[in-house]
């Protein structure tokens, strides 16, 4: 969702750096530098990568682009996925099957906006299934449960559409994987956990809306935290709130173990704060998860250059 950020907390979720993907992806295509240096998010987070059962100090991944030699890529344009929203699907040209990928932008965006992150994943031997989602801020004087949880149907929906017309383009039914960047971290992340609690305008039923594995990529994990106004949320009920975040989901019983969490943070302070935490949280409630820190990279540049550390954590959850 495109929420204004509290004062006292920017953290560039959603608004300069939207600009910042926005203008990389449409002008230049394949952006191969940092943001200036005196962008307004810096770089103050010094954890590494944290694995389940021990605490690893590595080395600090390596800012290089990908290879060139890359798989070409066939993309198929405005398919429906709910009465009113539609997705866009790139696959590699060669044969199948390949893992299928629900990638959910970040909030604000659309689709279009994901096109160069999308393309880069299904390089790695993926089909992928980008969706525009309903990710704006909420409207109205009272803000209703079917408002606050929009975008969290439509994401069940796009996972449900990729279970049931996966295979029509060379997809394996068997390894689906959601990749979610920013908001779309969050509303990923409680698909993880209990996405069959949503329903939505979808346009085919009986699938699950549970992915094998997820991805954030700078996920607000506490989105009501940082992200949400006062005087927003007291537009409507903190239970419906509630339903927005990962943590209201963690001890469920029975536990999905067979389902891995791949968490990546950039250098954004309370962003990497949010991964430790849901990590440490993840980790606690029985699941397995991982979490890598690209300190030197804001929210924008996380998901603007083609650094091959963080598409090798995507490439784990792809083929485990």
């Amino acid at each position: 969702m495109l929420f204004k950020i509290r004062p006292s907390r920017i953290i560039g979720l959603i608004t300069v750096n939207l600009i910042l993907v926005a203008c990389s992806s449409t002008q230049s295509g394949e952006p191969t530098s940092l943001p200036p240096a005196d962008s307004p998010f810096p770089f103050t987070a010094t954890f590494t990568v944290i694995p389940q059962t021990q605490k690893a100090v590595l080395p600090t991944p390596t800012i290089t682009a990908l290879p060139p030699s890359q798989p070409k890529i066939e993309v198929i344009k405005d398919i429906p996925y709910t009465s009113q929203l539609k997705l866009d699907v790139y696959k590699p040209s060669e044969p199948g099957p390949w893992p299928i990928v629900v990638a959910l932008h970040g909030g604000g965006q659309s689709k279009e906006l994901f096109n160069v992150f999308s393309k880069r994943i299904a390089q790695l031997g993926a089909v992928v299934f980008t969706p525009t989602w309903r990710s704006r801020e909420p409207q109205g004087d009272q803000i209703t449960r079917s408002i606050i949880t929009a975008g969290w149907e439509d994401a069940a929906c796009a996972l449900r559409f990729a279970r049931a017309e996966g295979a029509d383009f060379d997809g394996d039914l068997a390894r689906v994987v959601v990749v979610g960047y920013s908001g779309g971290g969050t509303s990923g992340s409680v698909m993880a956990l209990a996405g069959d609690d949503f329903n939505g305008d979808c346009l085919v039923s009986g699938f699950s809306a549970f992915p094998d594995a997820f991805v954030g990529v700078d996920g607000a994990y506490d989105l009501i935290k940082c992200c949400i106004p006062d005087e927003l949320y007291a537009k409507g009920s903190p239970e419906d709130w509630e339903l927005m975040i990962p943590y209201t989901y963690l001890d469920r019983q029975p536990v999905h173990a067979e389902i891995k969490f791949h968490l990546i943070a950039g250098g954004t302070a309370e962003l990497a704060e949010m991964a430790e935490t849901f990590h440490k949280q993840l980790s606690a409630a029985g699941y397995e998860t991982t979490l890598t820190q690209f300190p030197e990279l804001d929210h924008g540049a996380i998901v603007s250059l083609p650094l091959p550390a963080l598409f090798s954590v995507i490439e784990e959850a792809l083929y485990p």
